[in-house]
């Protein structure tokens, strides 16, 4: 089957006012010259919109409210707790209902970011909690404690001049004072208050169901504004811009208001009831509603991002929340569906590729050729697949191209020649191709001493006058009249002036003078009118010569520049006088091995290669790589390339065809933010009182000398990909590639200060700045100065015998407790494997390791052509046992579903995990979906015979499962993939009815 898939720092910690304005700066400043989100959704199909659900850890798919911190942690307001997230992982923060100083409800319905003392003020539907992050405390304001009009909060507003705290209720609005705590509560038309808005005039602006009000803080009294807007019920009020704002109304759209309260804009959409608006740096406003997903308004156009709409698709259609980070990256929080993010960094760029699903379409494999016709059609030729036509309208044709009845499945090379046909180099001769005739030509070319026999063409290159050169694979290079048929060859094995330096020609090249031609041992370079040849090979330890001999690819850029790129060798330009400058991964290139080049508008060249595609800026000396995660669709590139007539770069790989647009803007290279996040001492983490730990000085006593630090780099593009490098100054001599871990042990470490240093490195090369960490291990007293000083005295005092028996003891001594710390440091290291592999409740493996050995277990079934299946399983209406039966019950259901799983597993590639909660995970290698379903039976029957015991009976309790099953496919190569197909079967078994097993 074939087909075709079209795809149109350092240290915050002791300045937070400074901090907070420096924070503003950099959201303001940072992308100034980055591209925007604009550019993006202007050219169709560009947009990549990325999805973050439960595999992120998210504790629950309603996320109603969304923030950044100074630091860049996101935050994710939800149905079902507080969510920080870094990009790689999701820290849970949940209601305690035995504590009182905690959150105060799971339920959050809008958060506040308070910047200037790092907390967030969170409106639940018991109340508010002020989070402060640094010493992970709260404070807390209900009803029954503090006299609040309504225990559900909806809306906030902060005054920083008055320490003044305003709460929007489902009855009215209340003014804390957090100098002293008192509350002040007003009625207000409609009761319900939606949003608040502290404006630049510091007007306290309150949406209601009842239209727009106003604070008078004169009259202490609340004044309706009489705003004539198409409906009374204003759900968010922003200010974008100064003396602007702007108002999201339940079925009357967007409107902007000036300073004197009157409409000066409106829009309206295909489904109005708006519920938040926002409006991106690039001044693009964005509305999101309650079932008709995301508007964005881009000039005099709408656009709509819901599910329903392929090219720009959201989770779901109803939108709670927008936010848009430092980076550009636009945040949206829907009601059931999870995150999605819009990155400005992440495009789709393929044109064409192999879709199994699709019987004709374009042939998978490698691509070797490509040429675009006077008419817009494509040619493509496939390694082993033969050659393929695209017309303008995308339909593609396999063209069947035979000698002697035999199918060609090789075209090499394919050329434009004399204006009116096309030449294609094949494994079986050259072929032509009359465009007004429409009809193909087999060549018959004299290749060797006039014999007919077929020969591999790898490189066909048109001089005019009606002659061609052509390149083989092992014939060597030919000279060749179309009209007379006159040809000449070119091999090692010819005279002097035609001898080149191997008979395996890649890829040829007219300059106007000379032809260049690139053979696996050397480059050759023969001058036409002076019928001269010389040849270029590699002279080891000369910079100035080419580094490697196997020449891949020849281009001749728009100043006349000849580059030859390599296969082991990156990139050369040929400076004359038989010098070369060359790049290679060295200077920044992704890959020595470059299979194609050509050149864009703006005169930066951009080169296929084995490990993504590279833009050579050679003016400025500067190389940047694009990888999968900028669009690029994978990274082994062939020889296929070309450049259409409208300015765009088409590329070919093994994963289809890739169109860079003429007006590709380099992205702003955004540093990561990197941060030490926390200090464990034998694993036990320490109160620091700083969520973040950039530039703390701390001691520790002698005996807690085994550390481990956590740290994180905040990349929120590619963070599974972040490289870390630490080292401990001080012990390390040298940095500690640590790869993707985000944490450094260090054992055993003696008396004396130390600082630990680490930075992180992006998918694209850039460095973080270095986090560091000072710390200081103490002297014991019997190392001290007071200590050496009576060791000096009693040395004078005693006789030798008795400092031979102190001697002695003093050794015993340092041996046991050496020894007992080394007894110390195994439990610990025995106890830390333990704890990052396991569930401490379940004892079943954690959702970090799941996700780990999930991995590996995925590239193991692929590499073997095994079947690979998943098992998730969720215990029917949890929630409803904690809160009947208690929470210590609720943990030994968990533990007894646990018990159950586990002795239902027999072999032992088989491992269960828990997955958050009350969910579980079965990975079964080796398994198809109906040995899974067997194994999920088997489960199922194990409750039932618990439910049948009398304990259960007695306690009136009865468990049930919803389970979903998958089995990986042969395409399903990521992690996300096949648990997003699990996932949906679990789903599905809940949606019709619970207690059910369903395979997908």
């Amino acid at each position: 089957m074939r087909g075709l898939q079209s795809i149109k720092s350092r240290d915050f910690r002791r300045f937070p006012l400074i901090t907070f304005i420096i924070f503003m700066f950099l959201i303001n400043n940072s992308t100034a010259n980055a591209e925007t989100i604009r550019r993006l959704i202007r050219t169709e199909g560009d947009v990549i919109v990325e999805s973050y659900q439960r595999e992120i850890g998210l504790s629950n798919l309603s996320v109603s409210n969304i923030i950044e911190d100074r630091f860049g942690f996101i935050w994710f307001g939800t149905q079902v707790g507080l969510n920080r997230f870094d990009g790689n992982s999701t820290e849970l923060i949940m209601k305690n209902p035995f504590e009182d100083d905690r959150l105060v409800h799971n339920l959050i319905q809008t958060m506040y970011y308070n910047g200037e003392e790092h907390q967030l003020i969170i409106g639940t539907y018991q109340g508010i909690s002020i989070y402060d992050i640094h010493h992970d405390s709260y404070e807390n304001f209900t009803v029954e404690e503090n006299g609040l009009s309504n225990p559900v909060i909806i809306a906030l507003a902060y005054d920083y001049e008055k320490d003044y705290l305003w709460a929007g209720t489902m009855e009215g609005l209340n003014r804390i004072d957090l100098k002293d705590h008192s509350v002040k509560t007003y009625d207000i038309e409609g009761d319900v208050v939606r949003s608040l808005l502290l404006d630049s005039q510091n007007r306290l602006l309150i949406g209601t169901y009842e239209g727009l009000f106003e604070y008078d803080e004169e009259s202490d009294r609340i004044m309706d504004l009489a705003v004539d807007t198409p409906t009374n019920f204003v759900m968010d009020i922003k200010e974008f811009d100064e003396g602007t704002i702007t108002l999201g109304l339940w079925d009357g759209g967007v409107v902007e208001l000036n300073r004197d309260n009157e409409i000066t804009k409106s829009h309206f959409f295909e489904d109005n009831r708006i519920y938040t608006v926002t409006k991106t740096r690039d001044d693009i406003l964005w509305a999101g509603s309650w079932g008709g997903g995301l508007f964005a308004v881009v000039d005099n156009d709408i656009l709509n991002f819901s599910p329903e709409n392929s090219s720009y698709p959201i989770n779901n259609p109803v939108v709670y929340a927008l936010l848009e980070d430092k980076s550009g990256s636009l945040w949206i929080g829907t009601n059931g569906g999870g995150v999605n993010k819009i990155n400005p960094r992440k495009r789709d760029y393929r044109l064409y590729a192999y879709d199994p699903d699709e019987i004709s379409g374009l042939p998978q494999g490698r691509i070797n050729s490509m040429l675009k016709d006077q008419r817009g059609n494509l040619w493509v030729g496939v390694y082993n697949q033969g050659l393929s036509k695209i017309d303008e309208n995308g339909n593609i044709t396999a063209v069947e191209l035979e000698k002697d009845g035999v199918l060609v499945d090789q075209v090499m090379a394919i050329t434009q020649c004399c204006e009116d046909q096309i030449l294609f180099g094949t494994n079986h001769g050259m072929f032509s191709y009359d465009v007004e005739q429409d009809g193909f030509n087999l060549l018959d070319i004299p290749f060797r001493e006039g014999s007919t026999e077929s020969t591999s063409i790898y490189a066909i290159e048109d001089v005019g006058n009606e002659e061609i050169w052509i390149g083989t694979y092992s014939g060597g290079a030919y000279r060749y009249n179309l009209t007379s048929g006159e040809i000449r060859n070119f091999t090692k094995e010819s005279e002097e002036n035609q001898r080149i330096s191997d008979n395996l020609v890649y890829d040829l090249l007219y300059d106007g003078e000379n032809i260049w031609i690139a053979t696996n041992n050397g480059l050759n370079v023969f001058n036409i009118e002076e019928e001269t040849m010389q040849t270029h090979v590699r002279e080891s330890g000369n910079r100035d010569k080419l580094p490697v001999n196997s020449i891949r690819t020849l281009f001749q850029d728009l100043q006349g520049n000849v580059w030859i790129g390599m296969t082991g060798g990156g990139i050369s330009l040929y400076q004359g006088e038989g010098t070369f400058k060359t790049y290679t991964t060295e200077e920044g290139l992704s890959s020595n091995v470059i299979t194609s080049i050509l050149q864009g508008e703006d005169g930066r060249l951009w080169l296929g290669s084995h490990e993504g595609l590279n833009i050579l800026d050679h003016e400025n000396e500067h190389i940047f790589n694009l990888k999968e995660e900028d669009g690029v669709g994978g990274l082994e590139f062939n020889p296929a390339a070309f450049k259409d007539e409208d300015g765009s770069l088409l590329f070919g790989g093994a994963h289809g065809i890739v169109r860079i647009p003429e007006d590709y803007q380099l992205l702003e290279e955004i540093v990561p933010s990197i941060y030490i996040t926390d200090v464990k001492i034998y694993g036990e983490s320490q109160s620091m009182d700083f969520s973040v730990l950039n530039g703390l000085n701390s001691t520790f006593p002698h005996n807690d000398n085994f550390l481990t630090f956590d740290f994180v780099a905040l990349d929120y593009d590619a963070p599974s990909q972040v490289v870390y490098n630490y080292r401990l100054l001080g012990f390390d001599n040298e940095w500690v590639n640590a790869r993707n871990m985000n944490f450094a042990s260090f054992s055993n470490l003696q008396p004396g200060n130390y600082e630990f240093q680490v930075y992180g490195e992006t998918v694209r090369g850039v460095e973080s700045e270095i986090a560091s960490f000072h710390f200081e291990i103490g002297t014991p007293w019997y190392f001290s100065n007071f200590a050496y000083m009576a060791y000096i005295l009693l040395l004078g005092i005693l006789t030798w015998s008795i400092i031979r028996v102190r001697d002695s003891f003093a050794y015993r001594r340092k041996n046991e407790q050496l020894s007992l710390l080394n007894r110390k440091f195994e439990q610990a290291n025995k106890q830390l494997e333990y704890l990052s592999e396991n569930d401490t409740l379940t004892t079943l493996y954690n959702r970090r390791y799941f996700n780990q050995k999930l991995q590996e277990y995925i590239a193991l079934a692929t590499r073997t052509d095994s079947s690979l299946a998943l098992i998730m399983i969720d215990i029917d209406h949890f929630k409803s046992i904690n809160d009947t039966f208690g929470h210590h019950q609720g943990d030994e259901i968990l533990k007894t579903v646990a018990n159950i799983i586990k002795s239902s597993l027999r072999r032992e590639t088989d491992f269960a995990s828990r997955f958050g909660g009350d969910e579980y995970i079965i990975t079964l290698y080796d398994t198809e979906k109906e040995g899974a379903k067997e194994v999920a039976d088997m489960i199922v029957e194990k409750v039932e015979d618990l439910n049948q015991q009398p304990e259960m009976k007695e306690k009136g309790m009865k468990l049930s499962l919803s389970i979903g099953v998958t089995e990986k496919e042969k395409e399903d190569n990521h992690v996300e993939k096949l648990l997003v197909k699990v996932d949906r079967a679990l789903y599905s078994a809940k949606e019709e009815g619970r207690d059910r097993i369903v395979v997908n």
